[in-house]
Parts: structure tokens; sequence; C-alpha cells
């Protein structure tokens, strides 16, 4: 307890007058905005002025601090806005940069890769076009000194090593806070089916029996009527050409 007139200074609403310590400031003076005693509305600086006490005092000193703070609550509400649309735009600009920039990667990848495998295309189908005009051209009934001769073993190759297209999805993560990108797998190779090889081989053996093949070990078998032959030197094969 207070010694000055029983005061309980521990009270929650209860104040001592900063003007009169002797007296409770138990009003609160609404031109001033300040708590004061009844000394204060009567001799003090505060005389004439228009207060209230009880509950009408309480919610005025509520409403007084709500005004305080009022200011800084509506400057945090702009700051917070302006930052919102410093985010829209900058903060946006930010990621589309990224974006760009694994674009880029991902494309100066692709253009790499690309070359290599049209290249690698390119020469394949080269070969078997080669090779193709050249069935072609036998089937047709030139001679052999008309048409380009066939390498066994490359037309081996190409019926044995048929095209293979190696297709794998890349991939987009988050791992914590680092963004982890696989790009995709694209793959053209000519690898040997295991299951068909050697049938395939073998069918290519028989084709080459019947075609014009480069071979050095063996003289070149030219077909020709031999109702024009005159003076000429023939050799005769084995099998009777």
């Amino acid at each position: 307890l207070d010694k000055r007139k029983g005061v309980k200074k521990a009270a929650t609403d209860v104040e001592i007058c900063d003007d009169h310590p002797e007296e409770v400031a138990e009003y609160w003076c609404e031109e001033d905005c300040k708590v004061v005693c009844k000394d204060c509305l009567i001799f003090g600086e505060h005389r004439g002025h228009r207060a209230v006490k009880g509950e009408k005092r309480r919610l005025a000193i509520m409403v007084d601090k709500v005004a305080k703070i009022l200011p800084s609550l509506e400057r945090e509400l702009s700051r917070a806005q302006e930052i919102g649309k410093i985010v829209d735009v900058e903060g946006k600009e930010m990621f589309e940069k990224v974006k760009e920039e694994i674009i880029k990667l991902l494309y100066a990848k692709y253009e790499v890769e690309s070359e290599r495998m049209f290249s690698f295309l390119s020469d394949h189908c080269s070969s078997l076009q080669k090779t193709i005009t050249t069935i072609h051209s036998f089937q047709a009934g030139l001679s052999s000194s008309q048409s380009p001769l066939l390498d066994p073993e490359e037309v081996a190759m190409l019926i044995s090593h048929p095209m293979q297209l190696h297709m794998i999805p890349g991939t987009v993560a988050w791992h914590d806070t680092l963004l982890s990108i696989t790009p995709p797998v694209i793959k053209v190779t000519t690898d040997p089916n295991p299951c068909s090889s050697s049938l395939t081989t073998h069918k290519a053996s028989h084709l080459l029996d019947r075609l014009p093949v480069d071979d050095k070990r063996h003289d070149k078998i030219i077909s020709m009527d031999i109702m024009t032959v005159d003076g000429d030197i023939v050799k005769v094969m084995e099998n009777g050409t």
C-alpha cells in the first residue's frame, strides 16, 4: 500500500500524478491527452480542461496509444506495398534472367549434340543410299564395268547394325536451395541387335553372292555375249563363265 492515501502501486489502472505525487492520476485530460489528478484539473495547468475517469479514462488511454503507433503501422504498410512492387518487377526479372541463361546452356548443349548426331546420320544415310543405288543398278542389268562395286563388309555392317535412337528425358529438381538440372540425353547409334544380327548377316551373305563385289582376291567376273567376242582372250572360271 502506498502511504499516500493507501493507494496500491501495483494496481493495473492506478497511476501517481507526476505533478502531485500525493495524488492518484485518476483522470484523463482529453485536451492534453495525459493522465492527471484532481489537483491538476483544479489548481494546475489543466485547470478548466475537459477530463474523464473510470472506463472512459481506460478507453481514452487505449485510443491514445493506438493513435501514436498508427503512423508507424501506416509507414510499414507503405513499405511492404513498395517491396511487393519491387518483387513483382525486379524479382521477376532476376528469375527471367536465370531462365534465359538456363535456356542458352541447354540450347548450346543441344547444338553440339545435334551436330554430332546429324553428322553421324548423314554419313549413315549416305552409305545406305550409295548401297541402294548400286543394287538398283545391278537389278537394272548394268554390267559390272558400268555400276560401282559393293564392299561386302560395309553392306554386312549396314544390314546387321541397324540405326538405334535412344532418348532419355531431362529432369529439373530442387535440392535444398540448389536447382539441379539434368539435360535430356539423345543418342543415335548403330549397335547391333543380338537377336537378329546372325540372321541378317546370313541373308546379307546370300545377297552379296549374287552382286558384283570389290574383292581383289578374285578376278572380276564380267558377263558378255559370246557372239560378240572377236579375237579377245576369255578366261573361263570354274563355274563355266
